[in-house]
């Protein structure tokens, strides 16, 4: 049996802008494929950075996510277990 795939996973793939999703500790969760070509590098090599480390002078403040998660809930934004990018 073949699934059909999510909205937000056909959103995730097929955006063109960089996304990427963040943990507290702003470390690099998820980077669709899009992030990777404008980075020109692999998911592999941006999982588990730092987002500072990767976006220098843009780098995020910690803040609105920390507010955003407990708003949504964090168990609600991004299943833990999947990984939208080729490895």
């Amino acid at each position: 049996m073949e699934s059909t795939p999510t909205l937000w996973k056909l959103l995730w793939d097929y955006d063109p802008n960089g996304l990427l999703v963040l943990d507290e500790q702003m470390n690099i969760k998820l980077v669709n494929q899009s992030l990777c070509r404008m980075l020109k590098s692999d998911a592999g090599a941006l999982l588990g950075r730092k987002a500072a480390d990767i976006l220098g002078m843009f780098a995020i403040s910690s803040a609105p996510m920390r507010s955003a998660s407990k708003f949504l809930g964090r168990s609600n934004l991004i299943p833990s277990s999947t990984c939208m990018c080729a490895r």
